[in-house]
């Protein structure tokens, strides 16, 4: 017989059979709850265990945001410097250019 049937007796009967046989689906109803209450602690356990990594994975990307927060940044930073640092050189050897090409012609 299944977890879930439970088989019942007539309600008229009243004799030593019927008690044996209320007993009986007694003894099977509290198996079934005895296993509910098992399956629940183990669903409650599964639940909370599931609640703790999604804290932790939640606290991770918050962590990793401001991480590459930081680092957008950063390298937004160096790409302006960059941007500085080239311009002051292309300036730089123009001049240099020039300056060749005047002594040349001064010589």
């Amino acid at each position: 017989m299944a977890a879930t049937e439970v088989q019942t007796t007539s309600v008229g009967n009243t004799g030593p059979q019927a008690v044996q046989n209320n007993k009986s689906e007694l003894d099977q109803l509290k198996e079934i709850a005895k296993k509910a209450l098992q399956e629940h602690e183990e669903l409650k356990k599964k639940y909370e265990e599931s609640q703790r990594i999604q804290t932790l994975l939640k606290n991770q990307l918050v962590f990793k945001e401001q991480e590459l927060i930081k680092i957008h940044n950063v390298s937004e930073a160096a790409c302006d410097e960059f941007a500085e640092i080239k311009a002051q050189l292309e300036v730089e050897q123009l001049c240099r250019e020039e300056a060749e090409s005047y002594a040349t012609k001064v010589s």
